[in-house]
């Protein structure tokens, strides 16, 4: 904010300054769906994470793997296989990465 500016008179400027410059602001004041390309499949936190285990088998064609979204014991670990000593999370991202080949529309 410029020095001087009060934060009501930049708030009343600020979807004008929007309007030139889309990424004014480095994206922080853009609303969400300014920026969540079309098509892209939104996870919402709130809802749990249950529907990306379905999803990631869809882009990958492949169910192997975690078949939840609990985190993995690594106290344990030794006996499992070396892709499910990771959390759950990061498992099945690389899973994911290294089978599909992303389209500029992804």
């Amino acid at each position: 904010m410029p020095q001087g500016l009060t934060f009501g008179e930049w708030l009343h400027d600020l979807e004008d300054i929007q309007t030139y410059q889309p990424i004014a602001f480095d994206n922080h004041t853009r609303p969400m769906n300014n920026i969540v390309p079309q098509g892209a499949k939104v996870f919402h936190l709130e809802q749990g994470l249950e529907q990306i285990v379905p999803w990631l088998d869809e882009v990958t064609g492949d169910t192997s793997g975690p078949r939840s979204t609990g985190e993995t014991n690594t106290t344990n670990s030794s006996s499992m296989p070396q892709g499910q000593k990771q959390g759950w999370l990061t498992g099945l991202l690389s899973r994911a990465a290294s089978r599909t080949k992303w389209s500029s529309g992804r």
